[in-house]
């Protein structure tokens, strides 16, 4: 019968701390009593502190994301397996991830009808071993929500040239836009104002 195993942190003589993992295992007699207890013990420092730094850069890299309001997706062509950051749901209004081979659609779904086609073919673009150009679009979430978003392709290629690896961010610029368009405006109105009266400045 295999019992549960147990981690646990040991001193050394030297004053090193090491963390160590014991799995034991028993025999037992016909009436249920145990005859024989046995185990190991295995010195797993390495590798938790290698699970630490993991879990720490993942930390730091999903705290960054959402300071910059940056969301990165990684997509095996091959497998069709994706993995999206937390921050890229949350930018397109998603509290659940959808299946690897809806994905595509589901995001196309939210885009403005009037940016799909640029949206569609940044991803043509890439695959087809080009230069992924980055590309500004409107969605509506499904809280009906209007965001501008900014996105940037990065691809993979075998050595025949196929795309076999597609990765980027996703970036929400909806306030930066608004304000590029306010001063846009007010700089319009100011030379309107001036041609008007007849004055420069």
């Amino acid at each position: 019968k295999t019992m549960p195993t147990s981690e646990f942190r040991v001193v050394l003589p030297n004053g090193e701390e090491r963390i160590l993992n014991q799995e034991y295992s028993a025999d037992f007699a016909a009436d249920g009593r145990p005859t024989r207890l046995f185990g190991i013990t295995q010195d797993i420092t390495e590798r938790k502190v290698a699970e630490m730094e993991l879990r720490r850069s993942r930390e730091n890299l999903a705290r960054a994301q959402r300071i910059a309001a940056v969301g990165s997706f990684d997509r095996d062509l091959v497998t069709g397996r994706g993995e999206w950051s937390d921050e890229f749901l949350k930018i397109w209004g998603l509290t659940t991830r959808p299946p690897d081979e809806e994905t595509q659609q589901v995001l196309a779904s939210l885009v403005h009808p009037e940016d799909r086609e640029k949206f569609l073919a940044g991803r043509e673009e890439a695959m087809q071993n080009a230069i992924p150009t980055p590309v500004d679009f409107r969605i509506t979430r499904p809280d009906g929500a209007v965001r501008v978003l900014h996105r940037e392709y990065g691809v993979l290629y075998d050595d025949n040239g196929k795309a076999i690896r597609l990765f980027g961010t996703v970036q929400d610029i909806t306030e930066s836009k608004a304000i590029e368009t306010e001063l846009r405006r007010s700089k319009e109105d100011l030379a309107r104002a001036q041609r008007i009266a007849g004055i420069g400045s």
